[in-house]
């Protein structure tokens, strides 16, 4: 099937026959590149604002950029593909709120955020059909919509299909988005070289394995969480790798507010940057996972098998001939349970430990910041009353038996001593106690 070529209106103006190279990279740079000269971009109306695109597939994007030499014949156009163009919304909470919360069917929460804003998300089409629910989700705040969308099907177990579609005689394609089951391809078959495909598998031993993770604030006032990684490769704020075991870095997520919220990002980021196996793959011929799915990796050889998301999907073509490349992400999908409501990952046991102690050390502290608060207003207390009252004034006269310097002090705070018991003539003459306050 050829690729399509559509003008800013999205109607179809040609099929792209005549070109160079192609070169789309979603769920990777999230680009495309185009070689076309100059006589073939006129003639099959590539241009700045048009539109080019495989049919039932996830390649295609919107022309934007333009590199070309004066004295030469060949254009290079470049753009955006559809997963570029949702990295260039932003998940916004309604004012007033500190995040945007979603909950029901998967395809309309979708539908919804898309047509938010009135940004690029409303040039998607999202079927109306049913999907999965979502019984309640709090994006991060101010993530695109690329990003949030993703991380939200991910707890469910789907994912985000991405692909065009050519409309009906006199009508304009669609790019339709939606949310489907993640497939676990290695249930069914692997890549090696015993059952077809070609696999790479090399082992990292200088990962990351404790992250400082910065959230919102300023210098010492800035949120701070640290992750570790554990001996068994899961996460969690116990440090296990010390002195030249220890590899460190910094992970920011500069608009997380509550330390929940930072360990989550940071124990995504560190599970990326840690000590593991790598797995890259040919495609085979025959297979169609999609972004999202997951593929198995297996050296019968060295006995190693591995299972990986795929994170990026690459069609290229020059000189007659295409390919397509899967890039795969280095999250070990191994005890990933990926379809269905009730799966569960390694990644939310870790996270839901690290999110109990984050809890007990949030009571702790709020327990620690009221009695702060009560000393905080004693002490101010005490320096009212001082200022009011100062050392060695005169404050109260009291009957004979009726104070002591223990009960001035429990009434008063402060020091108090007995200044002078004298008789002072009134209806009901006696003895009265004058007291001065004589410490703070």
């Amino acid at each position: 099937m050829d690729f399509v070529v559509a003008g800013h209106d999205r109607m179809e103006t040609a099929s792209l026959r005549l070109y160079s190279s192609l070169d789309f990279a979603p769920g990777e740079s999230n680009d495309f590149e185009i070689k076309v000269s100059r006589s073939a971009s006129k003639a099959q109306g590539v241009e700045k604002g048009a539109f080019v695109f495989l049919p039932g597939t996830e390649f295609g994007g919107m022309v934007r950029t333009f590199s070309a030499q004066s004295d030469g014949d060949e254009v290079t156009w470049g753009g955006l593909c559809w997963r570029g163009m949702l990295e260039r919304d932003v998940v916004q909470p309604f004012a007033g709120d500190d995040y945007r919360t979603v909950s029901g069917d998967a395809n309309a929460v979708i539908a919804q955020i898309l047509a938010e804003n009135g940004s690029v998300g409303e040039f998607f089409t999202v079927p109306s059909s049913a999907s999965v629910d979502i019984p309640s989700y709090q994006f991060a705040r101010y993530t695109t919509k690329l990003e949030g969308l993703t991380r939200m099907l991910e707890t469910v177990g789907y994912r985000l299909s991405i692909h065009a579609e050519r409309g009906n005689s006199g009508e304009a394609f669609s790019v339709v988005v939606e949310a489907v089951p993640i497939v676990d391809y290695s249930e069914e078959w692997e890549y090696s070289k015993n059952k077809g495909g070609s696999v790479t598998l090399a082992e990292k031993g200088e990962g990351i394995n404790h992250l400082i993770c910065l959230g919102k604030g300023d210098l010492k006032d800035r949120l701070r969480v640290d992750v570790y990684l554990q001996a068994d490769g899961s996460v969690g704020t116990t440090k296990y790798y010390a002195g030249e075991d220890e590899m460190v870095a910094i992970y920011e997520l500069t608009s997380a507010e509550d330390a929940s919220e930072l360990a989550k990002g940071g124990i995504e980021r560190l599970l990326g940057l840690a000590d593991g196996m790598e797995l890259s793959l040919d495609y085979a011929d025959g297979d169609d996972p999609e972004i999202g799915d997951v593929v198995g990796g297996r050296d019968y050889d060295l006995g190693i098998a591995l299972q990986r998301a795929i994170s990026g999907k690459i069609y290229r073509a020059s000189g007659g001939k295409s390919s397509i490349e899967l890039k795969v992400s280095n999250e070990d999908k191994t005890s990933f349970e990926s379809i269905g409501s009730s799966s569960t990952t390694s990644l939310k046991n870790d996270v839901a430990l690290l999110e109990n102690d984050v809890a007990s050390l949030e009571d702790a502290t709020d327990s620690l910041s009221s009695q702060l608060a009560t000393l905080a207003a004693t002490t101010t207390d005490t320096k009212m009353f001082l200022a009011a009252h100062p050392v060695g004034s005169i404050y109260e006269t009291t009957n004979t038996g009726e104070s002591t310097a223990a009960q001035m002090a429990s009434k008063y705070g402060g020091t108090w001593a007995l200044d002078v018991t004298e008789t002072v003539e009134r209806v009901d003459t006696g003895q009265w106690r004058i007291w001065r306050f004589s410490d703070g």
